[in-house]
């Protein structure tokens, strides 16, 4: 506990937000990497094209008086100012005129968060009618309006080129079509690279125990997920000296919370091209929720790994069966087995 914790302080407290491809995260992967190499174990480093991305912050004037309102997550930088047009459903957007215009969503099509136009693991045919909606629409910014007293954007993609900011519910009712607003959209996009590290112990087929090490743009990612990679650290510390018949490879990957999950997809590849090299693969995330239990489900797992993980869970009173989530599902195929743990 004593080492979970000192990784924990320096992954969440000491580096902070570690967004994918921003030198937070780098500080973190090159962290991961020095304390993998200093237990014994051969380090790998993946290297992947990623985005920086900074936000200073945002502004809405509304017939000259000023909103509270906040960037979408990689939005476009904006200084634009138009007519307000809002859209609750679908059919509205596709048959209202919002080209040059300032789009408002409300109603049906802020009830969830959109999936990236690129997200390869789970993209529901509704969230990509919208999004083709808004692109050939073309309006120079769009206004999300939240269902909730936080002014959280249901678009937060940087594949998404039209600037994007939130507004929370109670503010979005001061919104009306025809009114004149200002936008203005403080933020960055630069090119910029990542890395996933994998360390290396042993031969035969592999036992891999995963982390991701990213967090979203504005948390420090504590639960989700320091805690996580800390845990494998502490992990593989009490297993540098071993010297069983399968190997073990330790996967801290990067951009699980990215809108385009780069590091993900370099160890999918991976983990995909090397198949028949696995015999499972544990995935840690959000470990040491406090006043939680530990939540476990498994992905293609044969019945001989089930019954021992069930034998050993279930003499524990804080461990808890969940069932699989979706995206989990198609990205750990049938190629592999998985447990997750979080």
């Amino acid at each position: 506990m004593t080492k979970i914790k000192e990784h924990l302080k320096v992954l969440a407290t000491d580096i902070g937000p570690r967004l994918t491809g921003a030198p937070g995260n780098k500080r973190a992967t090159a962290y991961v990497a020095d304390v993998l190499r200093e237990l014994g174990y051969q380090v790998e480093q993946q290297q992947f094209d990623a985005m920086d991305w900074e936000d200073n912050g945002a502004t809405l004037k509304v017939d000259g008086q000023e909103i509270p309102v906040q960037s979408a997550d990689y939005s476009n930088p904006a200084n634009a100012v138009g007519e307000l047009v809002i859209v609750d459903t679908l059919e509205s957007l596709k048959t209202t005129n919002v080209k040059g215009k300032i789009c408002v969503l409300t109603g049906d099509l802020t009830t969830e968060v959109l999936m990236p136009k690129n997200f390869t693991f789970y993209n529901p045919e509704s969230h990509q009618q919208i999004i083709a909606a808004l692109e050939s629409g073309e309006p120079t910014a769009i206004i999300s309006v939240s269902h909730s007293d936080e002014p959280t954007a249901v678009i937060q993609d940087g594949d998404f080129e039209i600037p994007v900011l939130g507004v929370s519910q109670n503010d979005g009712e001061k919104l009306q079509s025809g009114h004149r607003a200002h936008v203005v959209i403080k933020t960055s996009r630069s090119k910029s690279t990542g890395e996933n590290v994998l360390g290396h112990l042993g031969n035969g087929q592999k036992i891999a125990i995963v982390a991701h090490v990213d967090t979203a743009p504005k948390t420090i990612g504590a639960l989700d997920n320091a805690s996580g990679v800390a845990t494998l650290l502490a992990i593989a510390e009490k297993l540098k000296d071993w010297h069983g018949k399968s190997a073990l490879e330790f996967v801290v990957m990067n951009g699980e919370d990215n809108y385009a999950m780069p590091g993900e997809m370099v160890v999918s590849e991976h983990l995909a091209a090397e198949s028949n090299a696995y015999k499972i693969v544990v995935n840690l995330d959000g470990i040491g929720m406090r006043g939680s239990k530990v939540a476990y489900s498994d992905y293609e797992m044969p019945d001989g790994f089930k019954k021992i993980f069930e034998k050993a869970f279930s003499q524990r009173e804080e461990f808890v069966t969940v069932d699989p989530w979706q995206w989990v599902i198609i990205w750990f195929t049938s190629q592999w087995a998985c447990l997750r743990l979080r």
